[in-house]
């Protein structure tokens, strides 16, 4: 290397870069003791006074406060070094620096963060194939927990923030529980819990938490209604804890709205668990259930929330139905009166037309509020009842096909099935065989679709009124028509 002197160098530059390198130099002559005491080289000091001369050339406060302000960060990142095993390349770029030769160390490190992207890259890419094949494994195995907390890794691979995880997590909740409440897919269910529970865990903000509550109380409910036995019965308990815990966020005050929504969830467990306990204890679920509903109404008018208004109508009307069965005399033909009125009200927003899912639904419903108040009646307008039930539900088929809607496809056949068996049993009815060999198809037909395992409360239900159905043909005179 050649040994220059500072005059010798400076007849090779321009005056501005000889005003500049000076200005530079008083740059550093301000800050070279701090840097030293930092445990900064003198060459990497005066590279940085360099570049903060060339970035503010008319301004030395400025430059002084800016070059300041860079050693002190890179004072802070010498006594707080990381934890993590050493890294060769950063040592070299490190000793680049300390070399002064900033700009070869700036390219080396942009170089370093390029490669290092291109790894994690190919790395998630691996990751996302690994985690794929791990949620289907998880599928196989039936391993809810497994499913959700792979999902989750999934989903986190790429997303933007804790709400966007949180929103993503909730869709894949809902496609599965969408599955298994049209579908009956096995296991759609079970995973759709599991998902909603992983919701909570990771919920950013207590409203948030709040609705993943809700979901998981509703997945709860309607597996509790697909599920046999006390199994069914605390899936349905605790769905009804789930929606309290929800309401404490979800409050009549801050959101009537989801309230509201959450109140009538709420009714439908308390309406599922009064359907299956018998007794007093019962009777005062179904009764919570009808003033649940109620309250909702609060909020939910049929003018300005027609739709959620409509929702609630057919589900109080569900409640007032099995009230109505549970309660004999003229008491329990006026609340099957009233629940059919109530069905009919919410028709008036659920057409076939707007809302055909829910118009299917709500007329299966009714067909099945009209059987038992037909049941009830003697003579012809007993028999119109039935009729008109039955005119019912095959009006729902136009909506609830096997091939879309297999589940609630096979409800309506089963409902069918035991229409048919109180039609052969009305004390109108003459020729009782045909009305029974109907029944039992239909019956047939349900258990095409439901199974002991996915959809086992269905399944035992449909067996039952098959078997009634098969014991009413076996009871018939041979010569009976």
């Amino acid at each position: 290397a050649l040994d220059l002197s500072q005059d010798e160098i400076d007849v090779c530059r321009t005056p501005a870069e000889i005003e500049l390198a000076q200005f530079a130099r008083s740059l550093f002559d301000v800050i070279a003791g701090a840097a030293q005491a930092a445990g900064l080289t003198e060459d990497y000091a005066l590279a940085v006074s360099e570049r903060y001369a060339e970035g503010n050339p008319d301004d030395f406060e400025g430059a002084l406060a800016g070059l300041k302000a860079a050693l002190e960060d890179k004072e802070a990142e010498r006594a707080h070094p990381s934890n993590l095993p050493p890294d060769d390349m950063l040592a070299q770029i490190e000793a680049m620096n300390d070399a002064g030769e900033i700009d070869e160390a700036d390219a080396a490190l942009e170089a370093y963060i390029d490669a290092r992207r291109t790894e994690r890259q190919q790395r998630d890419a691996e990751d996302f194939r690994i985690l794929t094949r791990a949620i289907t494994q998880a599928v196989t195995t039936r391993n809810a927990q497994r499913y959700a907390d792979r999902t989750l890794e999934l989903i986190q691979l790429d997303s933007l923030s804790g709400v966007d995880c949180f929103e993503r997590l909730r869709a894949f909740q809902d496609e599965r529980y969408e599955e298994g409440l049209r579908l009956g897919t096995p296991f759609a269910l079970v995973s759709a819990i599991g998902l909603a529970r992983k919701c909570i865990d990771i919920a950013p903000t207590p409203y948030l938490r709040a609705q993943a509550e809700n979901d998981l109380a509703t997945t709860l409910a309607y597996q509790g209604m697909r599920t046999v036995g006390r199994e069914g019965v605390a899936l349905l308990v605790e769905a009804e804890e789930t929606y309290r815990i929800a309401l404490q966020a979800r409050n009549e005050k801050h959101h009537p709205i989801d309230w509201a929504m959450t109140m009538q969830n709420l009714a439908i467990a308390l309406q599922e668990q009064g359907k299956r306990t018998d007794g007093s204890e019962g009777n005062a679920l179904l009764a919570k259930a009808v003033q649940t509903y109620r309250k909702s109404f609060r909020v939910f008018s049929e003018s300005e929330q027609p739709k959620h208004w409509a929702q609630g109508m057919q589900n109080l009307a569900i409640a007032l139905e099995t009230q109505g069965s549970r309660t004999l005399g003229p008491e329990g033909v006026a609340l099957l009166v009233e629940a059919v009125e109530t069905y009919r009200a919410a028709l008036r927003i659920r057409t076939e037309e707007n809302h055909p899912i829910q118009w299917a639904m709500t007329m299966q419903n009714l067909a099945g509020a009209l059987e038992e108040l037909g049941a009830r009646i003697d003579g012809p307008e007993g028999t119109a009842l039935l009729t008109d039930a039955m005119d019912s539900y095959r009006a729902a088929l136009r909506v609830y096909t096997e091939v879309d809607h297999p589940v609630h496809w096979a409800i309506n056949q089963a409902n069918m099935a035991m229409l048919e068996y109180a039609r052969s049993k009305h004390r109108s009815t003459d020729s009782p065989r045909p009305l029974i060999l109907a029944g039992l198809e239909h019956a047939k037909a349900a258990l095409s679709v439901f199974d002991p395992e996915t959809t086992a409360f269905y399944h035992q239900e449909t067996v039952k009124v098959r078997d009634k159905l098969q014991s009413a043909l076996t009871a018939l005179p041979s010569s009976s028509s």
